[in-house]
């Protein structure tokens, strides 16, 4: 992850790039799920991502805190494009639970995020106290990857690009058969 801050805006942001490299590839084809985090009953992720976000949480987190306290003023913004959706989203679920005092400072903005999780995972992210955003072009196929039938679940708040041009925002529930998951291919 690449933490910066943005005085215009004043906002610490979180980015997390897509797949780029054959090791990214690598955590990709890693869709095996891990228990995790191991305080929610049920909850599995993605072995590929998680293990990705596990390598760098620590010195991000620490980045993320430091500035926190220099601009306390500041929204921290985690945002991210395909894997980097992923991580993005696994990451602003964690910081939260780390440190719930900053809660109120967090957005997550996501971009073409394959599924991450399972339906415990949704769950919990869906019930963190802070907006969720996860941005689906509308013949993007990396958000349909992982499929349900494998008991892989998008969290919400889905925004969908729909053909015609336009924005809907779609059910709560990560999974609305009225957005991206309409469209046949």
């Amino acid at each position: 992850g690449y933490v910066a801050y943005n005085d215009n805006n004043k906002e610490i942001v979180v980015g997390y790039r897509g797949s780029h490299s054959f090791f990214d590839w690598m955590t990709n084809l890693n869709f095996a799920r891990s228990r995790w985090p191991s305080n929610v009953s049920g909850s599995e992720v993605h072995t590929g991502f998680i293990k990705a976000y596990q390598a760098t949480a620590s010195a991000v987190n620490n980045a993320i805190l430091t500035l926190a306290d220099k601009y306390p003023a500041y929204n921290i913004v985690f945002t991210g494009h395909s894997l980097g959706g992923s991580l993005a989203a696994i990451n602003a679920a964690d910081f939260v639970t780390m440190f719930p005092t900053l809660t109120n400072r967090v957005q997550l903005y996501t971009y073409g995020q394959p599924r991450t999780g399972n339906g415990a995972f949704a769950s919990w992210i869906q019930n963190k106290e802070f907006p969720i955003y996860r941005v689906v072009y509308h013949r993007d196929l990396v958000p349909r990857l992982l499929l349900t039938t494998i008991d892989y679940k998008h969290h919400s708040q889905e925004v969908w690009y729909q053909p015609s041009g336009g924005t809907k925002f779609c059910g709560a529930n990560g999974e609305s058969r009225d957005c991206e998951n309409s469209v046949l291919y």
